[in-house]
């Protein structure tokens, strides 16, 4: 087997990983924020779990104690943009896909 045949395997098992992994990291700060919520007060808890925008009003009126949650959960958010993207092009098969987004 040519070791050229490998790459594009490769790249496939790389994209996963850094997807998978980047998941975790945004599971681990989600989790985080919940629990910050909930040790606030049972009713800051069912708010952020239930109430679509309390969450973002949680985070921005108590920084201190929730910037790492936020900072945690949004690295993997912008992370997981530029895999995404090449994987999708790959699927598609366009091989040029990787030179405009990863710049």
């Amino acid at each position: 087997m040519p070791l050229l045949s490998l790459f594009p395997v490769v790249g496939v098992v790389f994209l996963f990983l850094v997807v998978v992994i980047c998941l975790g990291v945004l599971a681990v700060g989600s989790l985080l924020g919940i629990v910050e919520a909930f040790q606030e007060g049972i009713v800051c808890g069912i708010f952020y779990l239930f109430l679509p925008v309390y969450p973002l009003y949680f985070t921005v009126t108590r920084w201190e104690q929730t910037r790492g949650a936020f900072m945690m959960s949004l690295t993997a958010t912008l992370t997981l943009i530029c895999p995404l993207i090449v994987g999708i092009g790959m699927l598609l098969g366009r091989t040029d896909i990787h030179l405009a987004v990863c710049r």
